[in-house]
């Protein structure tokens, strides 16, 4: 290979690494900002082109609050539960 086809390759290559680096970088942007913003998992997982598994093992930690967003949630579902409960005619409210 010539001096000059040897620079050019090695300078295709660096720049080829540096735009990979660049889209990974990127992703991990936008992953990580879907999650902190509480996007659904299994929406950002589907726009990666991942498995939730993966995005899971990746990004939970960037999805803070979610233990307590759970919480909340089923309580709410509970709550709704109870008061659907106590309004079914011909029970009797305990």
């Amino acid at each position: 290979m010539a001096r000059g086809e040897c620079c050019r390759a090695a300078t295709t290559t660096a720049n080829r690494k540096r735009a990979e680096g660049t889209h990974a970088a990127w992703r991990h942007t936008a992953a990580s900002a879907w999650l902190a913003e509480g996007v659904s998992i299994t929406d950002v997982a589907a726009w990666l082109g991942d498995t939730v598994e993966t995005v899971y093992r990746t990004y939970a930690h960037m999805m803070p609050g979610a233990d307590e967003r759970g919480r909340a949630a089923t309580a709410r579902f509970l709550a709704k539960l109870r008061a659907c409960a106590l309004n079914v005619p011909g029970e009797v409210a305990k």
